[in-house]
């Protein structure tokens, strides 16, 4: 137990700065769960298109793998 202290100078309301700041946790688990499922090493291009075009590969996989996960555990099929 303990105490946080979220500090920002934005315009956007307190609330919806901790409820984005607890949101990259999320963010976090999902990345840290690609890198291991789809074996994502570090990034070694520097050209933003690459970068850009990289990324979108690994959301869309990551976007296939968890709707397979979900349409498996639905249907209750196992391997």
């Amino acid at each position: 137990m303990g105490y946080s202290i979220i500090c920002h100078n934005t315009s956007h309301d307190d609330r919806d700065v901790v409820k984005r700041y607890y949101a990259k946790g999320t963010i976090e688990r999902v990345f840290k769960h690609m890198k291991g499922v789809l074996s994502l090493r570090p990034v070694r291009v520097w050209v933003l298109s690459y970068v850009y075009a990289h990324m979108k590969i690994c959301y869309l996989s990551y976007t296939i793998l968890s709707m397979l996960q979900y349409h498996i555990e639905r249907t209750g099929i196992s391997g």
